[in-house]
């Protein structure tokens, strides 16, 4: 039987399979979704994003701009199961900007609550 071979990916793989079980060991994402929970149509929640940010920030330590192209040069979707292309720089600044509420309340009520309190 002969086969042939169509096409040849090669990512990077490095220390990111040490990084992705340590990350998982401590419950990262799950840590963050918990104080910081995403809205239920995003591809990804907050967690993931910030998990992969971690594993970035530890296998190729650069400026945090286009972690979509580290991601689909090193194996992130065959090791976090995420595509690269939703790493883009939008969705990375809103992971980024995104605080819990001190009482555990939704962002938007915080938010409301303190505009009354400033008037």
């Amino acid at each position: 039987m002969e086969r042939v071979v169509s096409a040849v990916v090669e990512k990077r793989l490095g220390a990111l399979p040490v990084a992705a079980e340590f990350l998982r060991r401590l419950d990262v994402a799950g840590a963050v979704d918990r104080l910081c929970p995403g809205r239920d149509i995003a591809h990804l929640t907050h967690g993931q994003v910030i998990e992969t940010l971690v594993a970035n920030r530890l296998t190729a330590p650069a400026p945090l701009w286009r972690v979509d192209d580290w991601a689909r040069e090193w194996a992130v979707e065959e090791v976090f199961g995420i595509e690269p292309e939703l790493l883009n720089d939008d969705r990375l600044g809103r992971a980024g900007r995104h605080r819990p509420a001190p009482d555990g309340a939704d962002r938007q009520d915080r938010g409301l609550r303190d505009r009354r309190v400033r008037h």
